[in-house]
Order: C-alpha cells, then structure tokens, then sequence
C-alpha cells in the first residue's frame, strides 16, 4: 500500500474539462484537489465514504485539497449530485435562504429605524405623551368628527402619497389640520405619525411650539 505522501507526490491523470457530475468515478483535479474515489486511495484509513443522492441514488464523492503530506476533507461533506432533481432542490433551498436572510435583514432594517425614530420623538420633547396619541385614544365630538375620518384616511393611504419610481410625482401630500381649539389637531397629528412609525415609516411629527423652539434654538446658537 502507497504512503499518502507517494500517492500525493505521484504523477495524476489528466483533469476532466466541462461540467463534471459529482456522482461519477473520478480522477484527481489537476493542483491541489484530489477526490475520495481516487483508485490510489483505496485501502487508506480516514478516506471519508461516498454519499447517495438522496433523489438518484447515485454516489456522491468527497472533494479533498493536499496540504503537504495530508489531505484535509471539508466539514461540508460530499460534493452535490448533478441529476435534475438534486440540482432543483439545491436551488430551492438556496433561493429560500436568501429569502429569509433577506427577511432578517429588512427586519434589522427596520429595527434601527424604529429605534432612530423613538430617539427622535424623545428629542422632540413630546415622549409618553406623544406615544399615548393615536386614534383608539382620540375622543370624537360633533366637531371633530370630520378632521379625526380625514387623519385616519391620510394615516392608511400614505403609501400612495410617496414617490414612487416610474409613476408620476403624486403632487402635495401633505396634510394641514384646521379648526378651533377642542378640534383635537396636535392629538391627531401625533396619531397620524404614530400609525406610520408602527409601520417602520420614518416619520417626524412635533406640534408647532415645539417646532418653533428647536428653530429659535437653532438659529441663536
């Protein structure tokens, strides 16, 4: 029986060119790669076993690289099966994954904005207030009615109020609450910010003294 060392320093057959179906008998790569159903290696302990395809049941051999006078066989195991189910499910498997860490990403995405915008709210000065604003806490009256139906439908149609690549610039989208006092204008607009933020929209929403504060502040420093 040849030393591993022999076998890796011994003269390997030509490499196969094209596409190479990992479940066929193979020879050595050319370099440094050397595959576990190597005739030379026969009879040698720690060569790992050929796997089946779980679909074609055709043997699937391990890929090795030569380091020195060892070979080192990657954790991941035996190469993949070519046949068309093995590669569909390969595909499927992969397109999944890069589904869910796309997913995960978005998520984090919107984590970072959730927090970027609760730093915001808190330096607009408007804190718990603000938070307890929404439209489940809004008491309705004769007089308000109208101003809390419109908030609620601009809240729930804001998506179609943003700028959208390849459609037309939707114009003014913006939304100005009138009306006397007990009309209940800050309570909605907070309302309104805070139905976006749950959405991870990235809103900013202060009432106009708090607006004209952090203008004063500004321009004074």
């Amino acid at each position: 029986m040849q030393k591993i060392s022999e076998i890796l320093n011994s003269p390997t057959a030509p490499a196969e060119t094209g596409a190479r179906a990992s479940s066929r008998p193979t020879t050595s790569d050319a370099g440094n790669w050397i595959w576990s159903n190597d005739e030379r290696l026969a009879g040698h302990p720690g060569v790992p076993e050929p796997v089946p395809c779980e679909f074609c049941g055709a043997l699937r051999y391990h890929k090795g690289i030569q380091l020195g006078n060892r070979i080192l066989w990657p954790p991941y195991g035996a190469e993949r099966c070519t046949c068309p189910e093995a590669v569909a499910a390969y595909e499927k498997a992969k397109a999944e994954r890069e589904a869910a860490e796309a997913a995960a990403a978005k998520a984090e995405e919107e984590k970072k904005m959730r927090e970027r915008i609760k730093r915001i709210v808190g330096e607009s000065g408007m804190g718990d207030r603000f938070l307890r604003r929404t439209f489940s806490t809004f008491q309705l009256t004769d007089d308000n009615k109208r101003a809390a139906a419109a908030a609620r439908r601009y809240a729930e149609g804001f998506d179609a109020m943003l700028p959208q690549p390849g459609r037309q610039e939707p114009g003014r989208n913006g939304l100005f609450i009138a009306g006397p006092p007990g009309t209940g204008k800050t309570h909605l607009a907070a309302a309104i910010a805070n139905h976006l933020i749950a959405q991870g929209k990235p809103v900013i929403c202060m009432t106009m003294i708090d607006l004209l504060e952090r203008i004063k502040r500004t321009y004074s420093a």
